[in-house]
């Protein structure tokens, strides 16, 4: 049975307050109790009217939140980890037809255990079954691993990576949920889909020429490398591998590719310290990525 930590508001709190079984965090998500459904009442208005200030507060200070790839000791830090749970968590944000992409995601991949919206409905998060990690660094490499599947979507958080990163409770009545899931591959592999992805019922996926294609690209870009603070490679390798994959599929040329990763290298605070460093980094992870076509 799998089992994981919750924690009490707010989110500062970094002390556990008690175990959860999947299945009770499963039944809170879909069916929390009326007091709780209004919060997210709230946090649903909020985001309509773009309050992100009310929006944050009411999450961080009334919901409970879960570290669902980890038991730790003592407080929710690196140091205090003590087993992982087989669990990894996917996050996408600001999206559209957030319903409709949950529904997507839950049957294109059946290591999805569940999958659900944010209570704005802008966003998606599943939980995945992974491989029993040993350590942080081989949950990560696990999560790069699916990186690779998971870049090609629109609003991919990259945070998931962090272990330790606190999932705050949700609500959606239409939930989804499997008991007979399976294990995502192991690390090694990088699995691409090649599944004609225009045949299935995702409005978002439509793109019609190939200036959409350069402008869609370059925002997938700004997303992933507005996510960088420090350690700036494990991001950079990421995007460059997908890139590599849409120059595969003729979706944009390696040369413009690779300029407009340049471009965003010597322009962003923390890649153009090192600039030439990081643009080697890109072309040699968009080569790696031509061996493993992407659909956009």
């Amino acid at each position: 049975m799998i089992t994981f930590q919750y924690y009490r508001a707010p989110v500062l709190n970094t002390k556990p307050q008690g175990i959860i079984t999947l299945n009770q965090f499963i039944k809170g998500q879909k069916e929390p109790k009326q007091q709780t459904i209004e919060i997210f009442h709230k946090i649903e208005e909020a985001a309509k009217e773009g309050n992100e200030e009310l929006k944050a507060q009411l999450k961080q200070t009334y919901l409970y939140y879960f570290t669902p790839c980890v038991e730790v000791k003592e407080k929710r830090n690196y140091e205090s980890i003590n087993s992982f749970t087989g669990i990894g968590v996917l996050d996408f944000d600001k999206i559209n037809h957030a319903e409709e992409f949950r529904d997507y995601l839950f049957q294109e991949y059946m290591y999805i255990v569940t999958a659900y919206c944010s209570p704005s409905k802008k966003g998606v998060k599943a939980l995945v079954s992974f491989p029993m990690a040993k350590n942080i660094e081989d949950f990560k490499k696990y999560f790069w691993a699916l990186e690779h599947e998971m870049t090609k979507y629109e609003g991919f958080d990259y945070t998931g990576q962090n272990p330790v990163l606190p999932l705050f409770q949700s609500y959606d009545p239409e939930l989804l949920y499997r008991e007979n899931y399976s294990t995502f591959a192991d690390q090694r592999e990088f699995s691409v889909r090649t599944t004609i992805r225009e045949t299935l019922n995702y409005k978002s996926i439509n793109v019609i020429n190939e200036d959409q294609y350069y402008v869609r690209i370059s925002n997938m870009v700004d997303s992933a490398l507005s996510k960088i603070n420090d350690a700036g490679h494990p991001i950079l390798r990421s995007i460059s591998v997908a890139l590599g994959g849409y120059v595969a599929n003729n979706f944009i040329s390696f040369k413009d590719g690779y300029d407009l990763l340049c471009r965003k290298i010597e322009t962003h605070n923390y890649l153009r310290k090192k600039a030439e460093t990081y643009k080697k980094t890109a072309k040699t992870m968009m080569n790696y990525g031509l061996s493993r076509p992407l659909i956009l």
